[in-house]
């Protein structure tokens, strides 16, 4: 910052900067929008003021320059080209010296007199330019508070917005350890839940594991010697899974999958995520991984079965991130509309037994048809809670 802004201005300056590098960082602005609103803000309010200094300053100087001006018969040269010209100019000189002596002294007070006019004009101007420079100041200082007003009632309505999109993160501070295992269940019985998964990935490596949560399936993969990495939007997640030696990222899975090579993985697995993103995003993300997998390949992505009305009483609406159902049928028409050559439905998670009708006993056809009905209900209300689509490209 240059020494003009070091005052009044350059602390509004600052205080600019400060509150753009805050809202930049959370991601309201664009990179780049600090250095040129700065930029902006100097040209208004350093610009002038330094023109107006430089131009008194210039101007003082020649003041001085007048002053300094040394009016003396020695500085008129007696030479000349006409011969006997010199002999003639110090005799008419010696004539007139009287005169030229009377028109110097006349000179000098006029010159004086200039320069005493002309000071007060350099106090005035310089007055002037204070006086500009302090209302300058009020009103820049006014267009901050402005401007922090704006930034606040900006961040306010992007937080109501967040609140209400559906899929947002919920941040529930120290309480989201406690939360996924409740309703997730606890790290070790994860690992055992999903372990007949992993195994289908013995010989797929590399393999991107997308919204890897608290990366028990990276465990998985990493105890069998498969190479994985994986991406998840939460800091706090990632930082504890490198703690155990995990190769993870933080951001967005379609991100990442859009920076991938193409025909580089050897597998993409999505666990209880696709049904947190926007229709879009997943069609999107489908269409991409069959570019990104290599021949032979595979999709595996779990999610939500809409198909089990118990789901819809349990599983799906104690999450509050989740955003939709995603039907199975979708899923198995966009794989293969996205190239992978053959897909199969996986059903997973049943109900608890003691949740379950039970058949009636007996072989009579009263008891036959009573159970054909339990049974169909069952299949209604008591379908498995999750399905897992694995697609091969």
């Amino acid at each position: 910052m240059t020494e003009a802004s070091e005052g009044g201005d350059g602390r509004i300056v600052t205080e600019l900067k400060r509150l753009l590098a805050e809202h930049q960082a959370s991601g309201l602005y664009p990179s780049g929008m600090e250095g040129e609103l700065v930029a902006h803000v100097n040209r208004l309010a350093l610009g002038p003021s330094r023109d107006l200094t430089d131009s008194i300053g210039r101007f003082e100087s020649s003041v001085r320059d007048v002053a300094t001006v040394d009016f003396s018969l020695e500085r008129i040269a007696p030479g000349s080209t006409i011969p006997g010209g010199a002999a003639m100019h110090r005799a008419v000189g010696r004539l007139v010296a009287r005169y030229i002596e009377g028109v110097m002294i006349q000179l000098i007070e006029q010159r004086q007199l200039l320069v005493a006019a002309l000071e007060p004009v350099s106090d005035v101007l310089r007055n002037v330019v204070e006086q500009v420079g302090s209302q300058r100041q009020s009103d820049f200082e006014s267009l901050t508070a402005e401007l922090t007003s704006r930034i606040d009632d900006l961040t306010l309505s992007v937080d109501q917005l967040r609140r209400a999109t559906p899929g947002m993160p919920v941040e529930l501070g120290p309480d989201g350890e406690k939360f996924v295992e409740r309703f997730r269940g606890k790290a070790r019985d994860i690992r055992e839940h999903y372990r007949s998964v992993a195994v289908q990935l013995v010989s797929d490596g590399p393999v991107l594991d997308i919204g890897f949560g608290r990366g028990e399936f990276l465990d998985l993969l990493a105890s069998m010697g498969v190479d994985a990495f994986g991406v998840e939007p939460d800091e706090q997640l990632v930082e504890r899974a490198r703690a155990r030696g995990l190769h993870v990222e933080c951001g967005g899975g379609l991100e990442w999958l859009h920076a991938c090579e193409d025909d580089s993985l050897g597998a993409v697995t999505l666990f209880q995520v696709i049904e947190h993103l926007p229709a879009g995003d997943s069609v999107e993300l489908i269409r991409t991984a069959a570019r990104k997998i290599r021949h032979g390949g595979k999709l595996m992505i779990e999610t939500v079965n809409p198909l089990s009305l118990y789901a819809f009483a349990h599983a799906f609406y104690t999450d509050p991130t989740h955003t939709r159902l995603v039907h199975p049928e979708f899923l198995e028409f966009m794989v293969e509309a996205s190239g992978f050559a053959q897909s199969h439905i996986e059903w997973r998670s049943p109900p608890p037994p003691k949740d379950v009708l039970e058949a009636v006993p007996g072989r009579d056809a009263v008891a036959k048809a009573i159970n054909e009905n339990v049974s169909r209900i069952n299949r209604l209300l008591f379908a498995p809670q999750d399905y897992l689509l694995v697609a091969v490209r």
